[in-house]
């Protein structure tokens, strides 16, 4: 599996195609990396097909266990993806701004 920590999410944030946070809707609308796609792990038979074949997917969760969980689900289907190591605490515990809903 890929990963990306949160230093090179940051400084690539404005050209990441796609970041999935895959945190549940409320513990995402606390606080979450800008510009990332609410997308729970308890939904994901609802949206995995939306995704594409196409693209390399970055995927966020609290720690980096439910976005490591999602991206082995993903590649059943031949979906590709990063996980953000640590993910949301790490960001936040490196400085960087969160946003809320």
């Amino acid at each position: 599996m890929k990963t990306v920590d949160v230093h090179e999410l940051h400084d690539n944030l404005p050209i990441i195609g796609q970041l999935l946070d895959v945190r549940e809707a409320d513990e995402f609308s606390e606080g979450h990396v800008p510009t990332a796609i609410n997308r729970p792990l308890s939904q994901i038979n609802a949206w995995l097909s939306e995704l594409s074949d196409k693209v390399i997917y970055t995927i966020i969760c609290r720690s980096g266990r439910r976005s490591a969980l999602a991206i082995e689900q993903m590649q059943l289907v031949g979906i590709d993806g990063s996980n953000v190591t640590g993910g949301t605490l790490a960001w936040q515990a490196a400085g960087f701004a969160t946003v809320t809903e």
